[in-house]
């Protein structure tokens, strides 16, 4: 269809495309998003407007930056293809110890403010994640396979389903102080609490694609490779 309206976003963003994969779209180019029903994308797209949001995680997708302290854990990049079609997953693997095994971020937030925290993550031998603000009882456990979440303390979750058996698993939370702790901690039954379990060595799942923003919900993923990242706002006129 041809259309004639004004549209402005002074940043690059990304959409879904009609192939079910995150990209880049150029700045000022309005985005055409396909969503997903049930694990599958539709082939009408709609146009996606959006806020301006600010992803507060250094190194969305590498994760073996020295910012993401790992607890009884490692990471270890492979070909799995990622939600955006490349070779760019890392796998979380739990150490043979009977102790937590978790990843972990600390972020610069203001006190008494909703943030969200999403991750793409994908199972393999493991399939349950918690996703917590460390030090509390406010968290999120969620199944990737059955596709479950169970909310704890102020925690609420949400689950998104995309292409190839990604799950965008989505935790939002109110702050107590300007620094939080975010950790994403490996389960092998879905619970609220922090567990520890007898780790083989080699187990684990796969994740992609972390993002931390200031808002009671989850936007659109903004990557980011060494520093903070911002989308800009988006506005359309007479798009009908």
């Amino acid at each position: 269809r041809n259309a004639d309206f004004t549209f402005d976003r002074n940043s690059t963003a990304t959409r879904v495309n009609k192939e079910g994969l995150i990209e880049t779209v150029a700045t000022d180019t309005p985005r055409l998003d396909y969503p997903f029903i049930d694990g599958v994308v539709q082939s009408e797209p709609a146009l996606l407007l959006e806020p301006s949001r600010t992803n507060l995680i250094p190194y969305s997708e590498d994760f073996s930056q020295s910012v993401w302290t790992k607890f009884n854990t490692s990471v270890l990049i492979n070909n799995i293809i990622s939600p955006d079609g490349a070779t760019n997953t890392y796998k979380l693997i739990e150490n043979s110890l009977n102790s937590g095994h978790s990843l972990q971020q600390v972020i610069t937030t203001s006190s008494s403010t909703d943030y969200t925290f999403s991750v793409f993550v994908k199972k393999s031998e493991r399939s349950i994640i918690r996703i917590s603000r460390a030090g509390g009882s406010t968290a999120v456990s969620f199944d990737v396979n059955n596709l479950s979440f169970s909310n704890g303390g102020s925690g609420e979750g949400k689950i998104e389903t995309l292409q190839n058996n990604w799950v965008k698993c989505i935790f939002t939370f109110p702050t107590v102080s300007t620094s939080t702790s975010l950790r994403i901690e490996l389960q092998t039954a879905q619970s609220t609490a922090s567990q520890s379990y007898q780790g083989d060595g080699a187990s684990g799942l796969y994740i992609y694609g972390a993002q931390t923003e200031a808002g009671s919900y989850a936007t659109s993923y903004i990557p980011t490779s060494g520093s903070s990242v911002t989308r800009a706002a988006e506005t359309a006129y007479g798009a009908g």
